[in-house]
């Protein structure tokens, strides 16, 4: 619902800026400028939930010097797309991204439970009652509107074909002196209803009474083919779609009908071009004289019409008697308060709350009315607790024991599941990169020019805190780090850069210490097989003596087997590999899933199938228990496990949330986590 909510909100902002920015140029600007801004509203209601911009706004009862230094500090930089970091951008989007949907029955939520400890809240069963009728009654209407659209055209194109006489047929250049004119022909039909001109595909109605005025029949034609050189047959397609899908939304209902009345001034402003100015008054006449008769409706079809409501032709009929300059200054100020209406459409807020002492936090909380701190769950419904899977890149929450560690708006913290309690660790914006016993390996990113930061190591028995490798331009492309054998290792890009750890100090290793490199170098890779390297390499190769790169216009997977020194070609590979215990996963063009174990890797074995279950689903982490997937649907997410059986299981369904990119998910043999704007939330 909260999606709903922000697409009524921001169609309101920009229908209303629109209007504004009409009144204030019109006649300064052309209309068919004009015309084009409604074309913002239907780009923005497709888009908008799936790309926003996300405004961090701060709780009550913080310090507003506190609030600003962690709005400044809210950057997670590990696991957002920088646009100034091209390369960073091309690797990420190698990386597993699970695109989330939601289905909200009330079997998802029996399966697991989110706490939402730094919220003290429990999701609401009987929300997502009331979202699934939503959801019915809008599916409903919205099949009724498309069905009756798809009724009234056929229809009205049926009595038209069965009452019409072919008047003659008419090319633009048979009716005005343009150089570079289509070269379309149109067939002009006379028909008794409706009494306006119109077009109907690509053939011209006119009423039998007006064939008798040729100049007049001159000025219907060149409007009704302005139509459809504007494609207005298509925004009119459009436009229907829109009115079925957002029929509960007021402000489509607004832009429809103005952007009807734009659309024929702006066909008036491209006839008056093509005929000169010196013949505006003539065609004003042809206007009035179109305004005595009447008009039959025929709503909901794709036609386009030269005459409309009085109020429309009035102000047509207006724009028409008056000259007015076109300023250049207007058109400027014009787009860019359209395409700052457009941004501030785009703005979702978020709380942005974080407590100094997590007990007094959590103590305030549970003493809110309606609000309660509930152990959390560490256990799934019908899994096994196997072993804990280790903390692998794909894991952006690292676990040690019962502490699970990630990154917040300013800090690094901690919380004890046992316990509930939530520790600040370190200040800073920090990602976890590691564990090594007791040890967590960290980056962090600068604040300002005087922050130390870089790759660091804290201990989390002793709180010994040291930045081991000083900041570089490079470590921001930096998405992933292993320690082996003493030796630390950076996965920056398509790059790996190795650190021998000696002394308390980090000294860079060269091409024969650097095992990964190493490895690549065994074959002979050029520098487009790189670029198409899987996420987590360093983790795939020193564990598994494996990686793999992706030829993505040839939609094929290779291989690469270090030990043996062999390459293995796939075939119909889309992306999102992930290498873990298990074996290799990939996703094919059909939107499957495959498993190539471990025991033979030539053998592909289908572990989804989104034919079958009739959706598609992405993915981005995995435990012992199987792979994590998500389902998109707008405002939520559906969270499943595949497991490595091939059953597909429902674990929660997730409200108010996108990408699970951005939800820093984590899966462990025994728990789930995901943080979220700072919060850590568990099932």
């Amino acid at each position: 619902m909260n999606s709903l909510i922000y697409s009524v909100i921001g169609s309101g902002i920009i229908v209303l800026g629109i209007l504004t920015v009409r009144k204030m140029g019109m006649g300064k600007i052309t209309r068919k400028l004009q015309y084009s801004f409604w074309l913002i509203l239907p780009l923005y209601l497709f888009f908008s939930s799936f790309f926003h911009i996300k405004i961090p706004i701060a709780a009550e009862g913080i310090q507003r010097e506190e609030k600003t230094d962690k709005v400044n500090q809210d950057i997670e930089i590990s696991y957002i797309q920088d646009t100034d970091m091209p390369e960073l951008n091309s690797y990420l989007e190698e990386a597993p991204v699970s695109f989330t949907d939601k289905n909200l029955g009330e079997e998802n939520h029996k399966n697991g439970i989110i706490q939402w400890l730094n919220k003290g809240e429990n999701f609401n069963i009987e929300q997502a009652g009331f979202k699934e009728i939503w959801k019915r009654l809008r599916l409903g209407i919205t099949s009724l509107l498309l069905l009756l659209f798809v009724i009234n055209n056929v229809v009205f194109a049926i009595s038209l074909t069965g009452k019409r006489r072919l008047y003659k047929a008419i090319s633009l250049s048979d009716i005005v002196d343009r150089k570079n004119s289509i070269r379309n022909s149109f067939n002009i039909y006379l028909v008794n209803y409706p009494s306006t001109p119109f077009l109907f595909g690509k053939n011209i109605y006119l009423h039998p009474d007006m064939v008798k005025d040729q100049e007049q029949i001159r000025y219907m034609v060149l409007h009704e083919i302005c139509h459809f050189e504007q494609g207005d047959i298509f925004w009119n397609l459009l436009k229907y779609f829109c009115c079925a899908f957002y029929w509960f939304n007021p402000f489509v209902w607004i832009a429809i009908y103005y952007s009807g009345r734009d659309c024929e001034l702006a066909c008036d402003e491209a006839v008056i071009h093509m005929v000169g100015a010196e013949n505006q008054n003539a065609y004003g006449l042809t206007l009035i004289q179109l305004i005595s008769k009447k008009q039959k409706t025929y709503g909901l079809t794709i036609g386009t019409t030269m005459k409309g409501r009085k109020s429309m032709m009035k102000e047509r009929i207006f724009l028409l008697s008056r000259t007015f300059v076109k300023s250049r200054k207007w058109t400027l100020c014009c787009l860019l308060c359209v395409f700052l209406l457009t941004g501030c459409a785009l703005v979702r807020p978020y709380v942005f709350e974080q407590s100094a002492n997590a007990e007094e936090y959590i103590s305030a909380e549970a003493e809110r009315p309606g609000n309660t701190i509930q152990e959390p769950i560490t256990e799934m419904a019908d899994f096994d607790s196997g072993i804990v899977v280790k903390n692998n890149c794909y894991n952006p929450v690292k676990r040690n024991d019962n502490i699970l560690f990630y990154g917040a708006a300013g800090y690094l913290q901690s919380i004890n599941l046992q316990t509930n309690e939530i520790a600040q660790l370190l200040e800073g914006n920090i990602k976890p990169g590691c564990l090594d016993n007791d040890t967590l390996y960290y980056i962090k990113y600068p604040a300002d020019a005087g922050d130390k930061a870089g790759v660091g190591r804290f201990n989390l028995t002793t709180g010994e805190n040291e930045i081991l490798i000083p900041w570089e331009e490079e470590l921001w492309g930096c998405a992933n780090m292993l320690i082996k054998d003493n030796c630390l290792y950076l996965e920056t890009g398509h790059l790996c850069e190795a650190y021998l750890l000696e002394n308390n100090k980090a000294i860079k290793a060269d091409d024969l210490q650097n095992l990964v490199l190493k490895a690549m170098k065994q074959f002979d890779l050029t520098e487009n097989e790189i670029s198409g390297i899987n996420y987590g390499f360093v983790n795939s190769i020193l564990e598994h003596d494996v990686f793999t790169t992706l030829n993505r216009r040839s939609n094929e997977l290779h291989i690469y087997d270090t030990a043996a020194q062999t390459v293995l070609k796939k075939e119909n590979c889309l992306g999102n590999v992930i290498i873990c215990d298990k074996g290799i996963v990939y996703m094919n063009l059909e939107g499957d899933i495959i498993l190539d174990g471990w025991d033979n890797l030539e053998s592909d074995r289908l572990l989804f199938s989104s034919a079958s279950a009739g959706y598609s689903v992405n993915y981005g982490t995995c435990s012992e228990a199987g792979l994590y997937v998500f389902r998109e649907n707008g405002d939520s997410v559906d969270c499943k496990c595949i497991t490595w059986e091939g059953e597909v299981m429902d674990i929660v369904n997730i409200p108010g949330t996108r990408l699970a990119i951005e939800l820093n998910f984590s899966a462990f043999s025994d728990l789930a986590a995901y943080c979220e704007d700072g919060e850590i939330h568990i099932f």
